[in-house]
């Protein structure tokens, strides 16, 4: 084992590393994320050093399919970067520490298809009201629903 490997396992053998990666698993499953995609990276993030699969699989105590499956999600939302060091095929990784562009890549990702999808429904809502009957008050309501959605997806 290298002391460069020797540093990272020592720090995550704390009590207080350990309790940081468990509270941003719950935080990040509470969002509706995979716990352990939260755990993973903020595992990565407290390394002081690029971090390589087995490591990760070892110290969180993942299966070789949910740590390799955890990791290429991870990569597609870019919240982790595989890092130029390698030791021999193993890959490397690090956390992105840039919050803002992992905040607006998830937004982008996961927001805007929902969002695509209320103002689908809003719109098919607003013609079955015109269709009933509904009066001009209760329409243009819900227009403006639609615009506050359209509005939203636009920022995001």
């Amino acid at each position: 084992m290298s002391s460069q490997d020797s540093h990272v396992t020592k720090s995550h053998d704390n009590e207080w590393f350990s309790e940081a990666v468990s509270v941003v698993g719950e935080v990040i499953g509470f969002w509706g994320f995979k716990e352990n995609h939260g755990r993973i990276w903020a595992f990565l993030y407290l390394s002081t050093n690029p971090a390589s699969t087995s490591d990760i699989r070892e110290t969180l105590k993942l299966s070789k399919g949910a740590t390799s499956m955890l990791l290429n999600e991870l990569e597609e939302w870019r919240v982790i970067l595989q890092s130029d060091d390698s030791i021999g095929r193993e890959r490397m990784y690090v956390a992105n520490p840039n919050f803002i562009e992992m905040i607006v890549r998830v937004m982008e990702r996961r927001e805007s298809d929902m969002l695509d999808q209320v103002v689908e429904r809003l719109n098919k809502v607003q013609h079955t009201a015109v269709q009933s009957r509904a009066n001009s008050e209760q329409v243009e309501s819900i227009q403006k629903m639609v615009d506050l959605a359209k509005m939203v997806r636009q920022i995001v």
